[in-house]
């Protein structure tokens, strides 16, 4: 379920005329939606060199206006901080057992319970993971990272119900329970998980798995329709503004929350940190428009003849420096731009890049 995002988009008239015109012989951008001079543009086109074209959507929070931007910082509490009451959300009563890990950086608390085939596991890093022994096998026959060749997210979308609720309804209840947990997150891709194509997918898998000399991982019971569920993936977020966690960028899915969802409710749950937020203060961000140079110059110093297509560029906030004992983080509002990368020495071949700008000072962040 990828639902449309409802944005306010802005124009600068100036910049727009002369914000592709870089050091190259490049072309005008045009732009949708062209109203007040004061906003920016919701798409980019333009032709920056022989090798780079963009081709953008521009995305920006409803808030955003006049060329300015939100900062926040760290509130409170942390998951972390809230075990005990989220243990309850999940477990709701249920005799559990407690371990707990000290590290050398950072600390562990796992509870299980059913016989240890259900866990709950924090980190005071900010990662909770949630599952129950049917979540194990699920996620056994699901890849939705189509950077790799064993993904398979696309035979979960062909349908969009199953019989034991509506993909609507279910996203409803999942966002309740991310509402209890105090855990804001964007639009979600949903995966629509019926039992006869996860024993499809299982059979596939597991003879890849003996063909390659690896034990496959099967079920230990049959398939059946009780097994029906709903997976969502979705980024976390903070009014509008998806937040990048320390650990994002290359290689990485952006997508850092994810739930299963059947007709017994949540078997599984995972989000790769979630940070409370409050505002701070509003400040004046650069445009979109003037991105494109600072870009231009970094892909024109590889030495390559890879082409690259600008395809999004999205106001986040980034955290980083994040320091759960002292409850301390660095945060800032980013430009995201994600750029699509034709390899030039194998026809066919092309993969996702992004770079990371500070909104304000057009700073390249690694």
């Amino acid at each position: 379920m990828k639902s449309s995002k409802f944005f306010y988009l802005f124009l600068c008239s100036f910049l727009f005329l002369s914000g592709c015109q870089t050091k190259t012989n490049a072309e005008l951008p045009t732009s949708s939606n062209q109203t007040s001079s004061s906003e920016f543009p919701k798409e980019l086109r333009c032709t920056l060199s022989d090798k780079i074209s963009v081709n953008a959507k521009c995305i920006y929070p409803p808030e955003c206006k006049n060329g300015s931007a939100k900062t926040v910082q760290l509130d409170e509490p942390l998951l972390w901080d809230k075990k005990e009451e989220i243990k309850e959300l999940f477990f709701q009563g249920k005799e559990t057992e407690k371990i707990h890990y000290d590290y050398d950086t950072s600390e562990e608390t796992i509870y299980t319970a059913d016989n240890q085939t259900t866990h709950l596991s924090f980190s005071s890093l900010n990662y909770i993971d949630y599952g129950t022994k049917l979540s194990i096998y699920i996620q056994n026959v699901l890849y939705t990272d189509d950077r790799f060749s064993d993904y398979n997210g696309d035979v979960y979308q062909i349908k969009t119900d199953l019989p034991f609720m509506s993909q609507e309804n279910a996203w409803k209840h999942v966002q309740e329970f991310l509402t209890q947990l105090g855990v804001e997150v964007s639009e979600p891709t949903c995966y629509v998980m019926d039992h006869k194509t996860m024993q499809t997918e299982e059979e596939r898998l597991a003879k890849e798995a003996e063909a390659s000399d690896m034990k496959p991982v099967r079920k230990d019971t049959p398939w059946i329709d009780a097994d029906d569920c709903y997976c969502f993936t979705a980024r976390t977020s903070w009014n509008g503004y998806p937040v990048l966690p320390v650990m994002s960028g290359e290689g990485i899915s952006e997508e850092n929350v994810m739930v299963l969802y059947n007709k017994d409710g949540i078997q599984a749950l995972s989000i790769g940190e979630s940070y409370p937020l409050k505002e701070e203060q509003e400040i004046s961000i650069q445009s979109p428009e003037a991105i494109l140079e600072k870009i231009q110059n970094l892909l024109e110093n590889i030495i390559s003849e890879d082409s690259y297509e600008i395809q999004e560029i999205t106001l986040c906030q980034k955290v980083s420096n994040f320091d759960s004992k002292n409850h301390k983080a660095q945060i800032f509002p980013v430009w995201e731009c994600k750029i699509l990368v034709r390899n030039a020495l194998l026809e066919g071949d092309s993969y996702y890049q992004k770079l990371y700008f500070h909104a304000e000072t057009l700073k390249n962040i690694d």
